[in-house]
């Protein structure tokens, strides 16, 4: 944490940190408008809406303040770091807590990261959360459900995420056994959709709704004489 607060304000000082751009100007962009309107949805989005409303609350509450958001991030990546030495620790031994902790702490282009005004350190922390989660899951429905839920969540932070959902659903067929397969991935599934689907749905009616004002206005102009 100390290591990340460090980070965030001294490449918050940065010129290239003050003034955002790229995905950073567009996350801030629309984050600014949820911030002001409470609700802010594109017709065609150019980013998931996750990490806009997360960053979007942080500016509602904080008073616009982008060291706000870069502190909020230093404290996830800061969780993160825990949650992966933990993984390390309960796959590969727990002489891997403290070494694999440490290099997360320390990995400079992961402090970087985890204090830009990007979404890598919401979504990292929700599929490092998810699979602490399922190691241990075993045949419980519930708890493959809220891992479910992690990547759902994940997945309207960066859609990327479905592939990762999907290798664990590849995972928990291959190894669970024929009597848990159907529950146990049903859970997992359910989970995803819980979160994923009213994006999808959101994004379909605002599309569609902008498509059918543009046909409506082509076939007037191709009425006026």
């Amino acid at each position: 944490m100390a290591a990340r607060v460090y980070a965030a304000y001294g490449l918050g000082a940065l010129s290239i940190s003050s003034t955002p751009q790229l995905d950073s100007l567009e996350y801030l962009n629309w984050a600014r408008d949820i911030a002001e309107h409470g609700w802010s949805w594109p017709v065609y989005p150019e980013h998931a809406p996750g990490y806009p409303y997360f960053a979007g609350a942080i500016l509602a509450l904080s008073g616009g303040s982008l060291m706000a958001i870069r502190l909020a991030q230093a404290i996830l990546g800061s969780i993160t770091c825990v949650l992966t030495a933990r993984v390390a620790a309960r796959t590969l031994g727990p002489r891997a807590y403290v070494p694999t902790g440490l290099l997360m702490a320390l990995y400079g282009p992961l402090l970087y990261i985890d204090t830009a005004i990007l979404a890598e350190p919401l979504f990292l922390l929700l599929l490092v959360a998810a699979l602490n989660l399922a190691i241990d899951a075993g045949a419980h429905v519930r708890r493959w459900l809220s891992c479910g839920l992690l990547l759902g969540a994940a997945a309207i932070v960066r859609p990327t995420a479905l592939a990762v959902a999907a290798a664990f659903l590849v995972t928990l067929l291959l190894r669970s056994r024929r009597t848990d397969r159907v529950r146990l991935a049903g859970a997992l599934l359910l989970g995803v959709a819980l979160l994923a689907a009213p994006v999808v749905i959101a994004n379909w009616r605002i599309s569609d709704r902008k498509s059918t004002r543009l046909n409506s206005s082509h076939v007037a102009l191709s009425r006026m004489p």
